[in-house]
């Protein structure tokens, strides 16, 4: 069972849960990431730059409750995930070119 079948399966009624990661990343690591899964030869740029002196904003969210109340942890490395999402993306765009040309 997938982690959202889980969720409304066997997850309280009401109750939040994070799911996905509590690993910090930041935006520049992530694009790095997907460059290295979708196009390692790519370019990532960075077109700003932070005020090194302005307080960091960061949310990492915490999954203890998805961890303890559902059994759920982080299974699928990022590279993969990366390359499954762009994998769905590219057949719902497929699927949806072609039912225009249809």
């Amino acid at each position: 069972m997938g982690a959202g079948q889980t969720m409304l399966v066997e997850g309280r009624s009401g109750a939040a849960y994070n799911v996905g990661s509590d690993e910090a990343l930041s935006i520049e690591g992530l694009a790095r990431a997907a460059r290295a899964a979708l196009n390692p030869e790519g370019e990532v740029l960075i077109l700003g730059q932070a005020d090194p002196v302005a307080p960091r904003s960061r949310y990492i969210p915490s999954i203890d409750r998805a961890r303890t109340e559902l059994g759920l942890d982080i299974w699928t490395p990022l590279d993969i995930a990366i390359r499954r999402t762009a994998d769905h993306a590219r057949a719902v765009v497929g699927a949806a070119q072609r039912k225009r040309s249809a």
